[in-house]
């Protein structure tokens, strides 16, 4: 074992989540800044604004298990993941120039195919740089190691998208069109730059299985993994949960607290949190399977949503917002580190089931159950909100008489409670995993004892 976590070292793990960094900056306004801008400063309804988002990130999705696929069985110079993480690059830098750029010029239309090829860069760029992961490092421990590296850039990238309005030359520390302009011109660089050095220059030292071409085993053996069954039911709610309160983030802050100038002060608070809190989780998840760390974490989201229903508007809302959010944020972290080393040993559990390495296909449609969730969470609260006639000048008041709470925390901390039944079922301990790794070693074993035996009686086959 020493010898596969030596061939990975700290450079590596660093160089393997750097292209995260960027993609972390498209990510952070996604749900909830960049469909708010677009309401705010395009003149797009609100309702109007859920439906595409819906409709985009489905869309999108469906793109997900075909790359997913596909990556798995790519073969060239670079190897089988680099081309589509150089792909996904290209296009995400140059959608992200136009999506950062809401104005009253720009329309629905516009709207929706900036934000569709924003998506589908990202998933070009993910689901092989996800599926990667436990192709990379194969030991428990090490995965959960790799894991908060890929999220540590994810935070390190909100941080960076925050640290913008503070920029000197901008008037306030807003977020405004002003600011995503900046960004639009500054984000294809940082995208390019982070991708080049790990298409060339990360390599993998395991051999890897290729995946099954049969589409009817393929998705006969996801059906039959009880794990990622289990696993997919609990991470959708949870989504669905998160999109909810993302879409309508911005109003709660802007329009009920009235510190709309704050949101980049609490975000950049929280993720600096959340980044040191990376450290906590490395721990956690050395002492606690990684099933029950993932509880810990929800948990963490639930009393956030709790408390924030007695933030009251005032003076003190600001100091009241920051204090709640940094404290979970710690908890709200491993929300962020958890699914991917799960999905790992979940992939492990998979192959040795079926024979097949698809770990492309089961990131994919993690990513795929990711986007609808988020996207249906985040659309139906927008949605909701505007057929409830909520509008972007309520008064906190109007808000509080309204079924604007209930749609942004009641839902979401209901279907938060309801994921602990899929996560509390989860069967893959580390005791388990280590089985199974132990019996996918002896598999490649005794195939290569297979094929240098065939090889031998072929040369005295010739000879003869």
């Amino acid at each position: 074992m020493n010898a596969v976590l030596d061939e990975l070292s700290t450079k590596k793990k660093a160089l393997y989540a750097l292209p995260i960094i960027p993609i972390g900056i498209l990510h952070t306004p996604a749900l909830s800044l960049i469909p708010a801008m677009y309401i705010k400063y395009a003149g797009i309804s609100m309702t109007m604004i859920g439906i595409i988002v819906i409709l985009t990130r489905c869309i999108d999705g469906l793109a997900d298990p075909i790359v997913g696929y596909y990556s798995d069985r790519t073969s060239s110079r670079l190897g089988p993941r680099r081309p589509w993480i150089l792909t996904g690059g290209i296009l995400s830098a140059v959608s992200a120039y136009y999506w950062f750029q809401p104005s009253p010029e720009t329309g629905p239309l516009y709207f929706l195919l900036a934000s569709f090829g924003v998506y589908l860069g990202w998933t070009l760029l993910e689901i092989p740089h996800a599926a990667w992961l436990p192709e990379l490092v194969k030991d428990y421990d090490e995965r959960s190691k790799l894991s908060a590296f890929r999220s540590a850039g994810q935070f390190i990238g909100q941080a960076l998208f925050y640290c913008v309005p503070f920029l000197p030359f901008f008037a306030t520390t807003d977020i405004t069109p002003e600011v995503l302009g900046f960004i639009a011109k500054i984000l294809p660089v940082l995208i390019i730059a982070s991708v080049l050095p790990v298409v060339f220059g990360l390599k993998s030292s395991h051999r890897r299985s290729i995946g099954d071409k049969n589409i009817r085993h393929l998705y006969r053996a996801f059906l039959t993994n009880r794990p990622f069954i289990l696993f997919i039911c609990g991470i959708s709610l949870i989504n669905i949960a998160s999109g909810m309160v993302a879409g309508l983030y911005f109003f709660f802050m802007d329009s009920y607290l009235d510190i709309g100038d704050k949101i980049a002060h609490v975000a950049l608070s929280v993720t600096m949190i959340s980044i040191i809190s990376i450290k906590i989780w490395s721990w956690v998840l050395l002492h606690l399977n990684k099933h029950q760390a993932w509880a810990w974490s929800v948990s963490g989201s639930i009393l956030s949503l709790v408390v924030m229903l007695l933030i009251t508007p005032g003076p003190s809302a600001f100091y009241q917002i920051l204090i709640v959010f940094s404290l979970s944020s710690i908890a709200v972290t491993g929300a962020f580190i958890c699914p991917n080393t799960i999905l790992a040993d979940i992939v492990d559990y998979g192959t040795l089931k079926s024979g097949h390495n698809n770990s492309g296909s089961y990131f994919a449609l993690y990513s795929l159950s990711t986007k609808i969730g988020l996207s249906v969470g985040t659309g139906l609260g927008l949605a909701f909100a505007g057929l409830f006639d909520f509008d972007i000048s309520s008064t906190p008041q109007e808000m509080e008489e309204s079924a604007f709470f209930i749609i942004f925390l009641g839902v979401p901390i209901a279907l938060n409670l309801l994921s602990y039944f899929f996560i509390f079922s989860f069967p893959l301990t580390r005791r388990k995993q280590a089985i199974i790794r132990r019996r996918l070693d002896q598999r490649i074993l005794s195939n290569e004892i297979a094929f240098s035996q065939h090889s031998i009686n072929n040369q005295h086959n010739l000879k003869r």
